[in-house]
């Protein structure tokens, strides 16, 4: 069974925003460089809608195309401002294609490193994402993981 455990410091930083219901969303497994090149970070809608979203928040993304801001934890430590958007295809993107691409460069994603994506809410009842390098695994998925999909 895989091993989900949040780096100190991230614990230290969720501590600091005051957050509060924080959730593994799963992990994230590049499996080809065009995973980590694609225009979008894919999450299954059935993981954000049954573990993670709170009711407001799902009211706000009830169509396709709507969008609420969210933070993402960057796994090199840089926090951004970003979308989180409901797609036809049962699926959650973070941000637009520029946004993402931006993620992508200010970070080092690599095919053989898996990322794990988890979930918060700080004080203010602000969304935050936060992206996790996981080493020393294997690049196996299993039951509890997401696959990024381009």
């Amino acid at each position: 069974m895989a091993d989900f455990v949040l780096a100190q410091h991230t614990k230290d930083k969720i501590r600091e925003l005051k957050g509060k219901d924080v959730k593994l969303v799963g992990r994230l497994f590049l499996k080809f460089q065009r995973d980590i090149c694609s225009e979008y970070l894919m999450i299954p809608q059935a993981l954000l809608l049954s573990l993670i979203l709170h009711s407001k928040e799902k009211e706000k993304l009830a169509n396709d195309g709507d969008s609420i801001p969210v933070k993402l934890i960057e796994p090199e430590g840089v926090t951004s401002l970003i979308k989180l958007v409901k797609k036809g295809n049962g699926m959650y993107v973070f941000g637009s294609q520029d946004e993402w691409k931006n993620v992508v460069s200010r970070n080092r994603f690599r095919v053989e490193v898996p990322v794990d994506l988890w979930s918060f809410v700080d004080g203010e009842s602000t969304r935050f994402f936060v992206m996790q390098y996981v080493h020393g695994l294997n690049n196996q998925a299993t039951a509890n993981t997401v696959t990024v999909i381009d």
